[in-house]
């Protein structure tokens, strides 16, 4: 029920605003605030608005989930600092927290508790996405004290492999398809050429890049991954869209450098650009084009820079940071319809 009620207002939002040319997207701006200090930061969104990320507080720095107006402390796993990175739509979240003996540990919260999910041998992990299923990806530490993108599954945490060095997981689809990144060059781990991918069951499809680099930050259940891609010289750094075998740039927003992290299945994009300034703004990339958070805000006096944007939902909700004075907050952008007269 709860999925066909996603589907039915998905519908309803996408029938609403092309079925009238004078109507437009504005986004409305909810400060999640903080869990007692002075920054947080939103990393996850699920279909039901729930946000994750973290948040400073008097004694450190928590996960925090924030649903129906009220920002939940997560805890730790006995350490100083944890950081919540996704949320399903089951409302099982995933990060990482460092723990009593000091190493940080992939998390798993669920039902009031947070499970450490281990590693691949090593000391550290930290998980970045879970599906609706349930699955989990990251990277670990190996035994060899290498750098692994992990699939966690029923209690089992698995090497998802690598081009040669160092791997890394960042998100996956509810077909379990996985996108992230590798280094190429086994000589040189952390340094060289990397090339995002996609994971199917253990196999890695090399999805090339844009000049020499590139890294898979999000996939939709279309199979489509955003990103970004650079040149070797440095002389191109643009967020990027892998789909039906190609890889194009997405442009900026008049600087430099843009990075896209994620896509829903609508094919909306989100993530941020340097701008002609040299400042930095999170980006809506929807219909071939890249506009500026900022200038689709409901409330034009709101007082801060929608900074970055990690995560969008089926909904059209997005996860965002905003510079608000000398901090950094957590906010939530809700869609909203605005008629105009022509």
């Amino acid at each position: 029920m709860r999925r066909i009620l996603f589907t039915l207002l998905v519908v309803l939002l996408t029938v609403a605003t092309s079925a009238a040319d004078n109507r437009q997207i504005r986004f409305r701006v909810t400060d999640l605030g903080t869990l007692g200090g002075e920054r947080s930061y939103a990393y996850g969104i699920n279909d039901f608005g729930q946000l994750v990320g973290s948040s400073t507080t008097a004694g450190g720095t928590r996960a925090f989930l924030y649903s129906k107006g009220v920002m939940r402390d997560l805890g730790t796993l006995g350490g100083n600092f944890s950081e919540a990175r996704a949320i399903n739509n089951a409302g099982i979240v995933v990060g990482r927290s460092f723990t009593a003996d000091g190493p940080a540990r992939a998390f798993l919260f669920s039902r009031g508790k947070m499970k450490d999910l281990g590693t691949l041998g090593g000391e550290q992990s930290s998980a970045f996405d879970i599906n609706d299923a349930g699955r989990v990806v990251g990277v670990s530490e190996t035994a060899e004290g290498d750098s692994r993108g992990f699939l966690y599954v029923r209690g089992k945490m698995s090497n998802i492999g690598t081009f040669g060095g160092y791997s890394y997981a960042r998100a996956i689809n509810r077909a379990g398809q996985v996108a992230g990144y590798s280094y190429m060059l086994e000589d040189l781990p952390t340094d060289g050429p990397k090339h995002a991918f996609i994971a199917i069951r253990g196999n890695l499809q090399d999805l090339g890049s844009i000049g020499g680099n590139s890294e898979g930050w999000g996939i939709n259940d279309r199979g489509q991954v955003v990103g970004s891609s650079w040149s070797i010289d440095g002389n191109f750094d643009e967020a990027m869209l892998y789909e039906g075998g190609n890889m194009s740039s997405l442009g900026t927003l008049g600087g430099l450098f843009s990075f896209a992290r994620d896509i829903n299945n609508r094919g909306q994009i989100v993530g941020f650009s340097e701008m002609a300034s040299g400042a930095y703004h999170a980006f809506l990339y929807t219909d071939g084009r890249m506009q500026d958070l900022n200038d689709l805000l409901e409330d034009e006096s709101f007082d801060g820079v929608i900074s970055t944007a990690e995560s969008i939902n089926e909904l059209g909700q997005i996860a965002a940071n905003a510079a608000i004075g000398n901090t950094l907050h957590a906010v939530l952008l809700t869609p909203v319809i605005q008629t105009f007269t022509r």
